[in-house]
């Protein structure tokens, strides 16, 4: 039972992370101003920051599977190409397991310890986003406000995550799935109200709801590209991404190459 629902977690998240939220997506009808403003403003204060450090933790809910997946980890960013997410936690029947992901200014890595295995592929010397686990809370850093603007925002109430009060905005979007019919997509943002930071971001695909929080966010942290150096495990084997589609905009590369990384056998 377990076996069956690890496997279907991985198969979820694998399509997750392929429709994530993509410069190939378009913003459906109109935004509501406040919501617009809020993700608009929030985008730029990550856009704005030469560097960011902060805490993650990811809660993977899954139907059928009893208890949620946690993920805990680091997330460093720094200008203008410079990435590093280490996420880590446990599966059930499978023991520990390991997400890494890293952009060093001239390559971008994806491990997994499920597999052993790495793919790198060249970067983007002004990327405006990465594929990973995680949405806007850590793109904009890299897109900033334009990224806003390929979604349909909306106001939705106010919520506190943690000890914070924050302002909650829905952005939809319409984005190209696997086979290339659209798919709509919804990510739901909690923006601190006195300090206009992405606390947490919310979003779902078929059966799978990741929610993730970030604490201690410090913008302008004393990042240097040192701490972006990365050299997979000796032990682990590179597996070579598909070249992506000839027509992708800008960007795209990332948003639509197939996880491999997450695989289970």
């Amino acid at each position: 039972m377990y076996a069956r629902n690890i496997l279907k977690w991985s198969v979820c998240l694998s399509v997750l992370l392929v429709v994530a939220l993509s410069v190939a997506g378009s913003a459906p009808g109109r935004a509501d101003a406040k919501g617009e403003r809020l993700l608009r403003e929030a985008f730029r204060k990550l856009g704005g920051a030469r560097a960011m450090t902060a805490l993650i933790t990811a809660r993977i809910e899954i139907e059928g599977l009893q208890e949620a997946i946690l993920l805990k980890g680091t997330v460093a960013a720094l200008k203008p190409n410079y990435l590093r997410v280490e996420l880590r936690g446990d599966l059930p029947s499978r023991g520990p397991i390991e997400f890494i992901y890293v952009a060093d200014g001239k390559h971008y890595y994806s491990f997994s310890s499920l597999e052993n295995a790495y793919t790198k592929v060249r970067l983007d010397p002004n990327p405006t986003e990465f594929l990973g686990q995680w949405e806007g809370e850590i793109d904009a850093f890299f897109g900033g406000e334009k990224n806003a603007a390929k979604v349909k925002a909306t106001y939705a109430g106010s919520e506190r995550v943690g000890n914070r009060m924050c302002e909650v905005v829905r952005a939809d979007m319409e984005v190209k799935g696997p086979d290339g019919a659209p798919l709509k997509r919804t990510i739901t943002y909690y923006i601190g109200k006195n300090d206009l930071l992405i606390h947490q971001a919310k979003f779902s695909v078929g059966e799978q709801t990741q929610t993730n929080q970030l604490t201690n966010i410090r913008l302008d942290a004393k990042k240097e590209k040192e701490d972006f150096v990365y050299v997979p495990p000796r032990d682990a084997r590179e597996k070579t991404p598909p070249p992506p589609p000839p027509t992708r905009a800008e960007g795209l590369l990332f948003r639509t190459q197939r996880p491999f990384f997450l695989a289970i056998k």
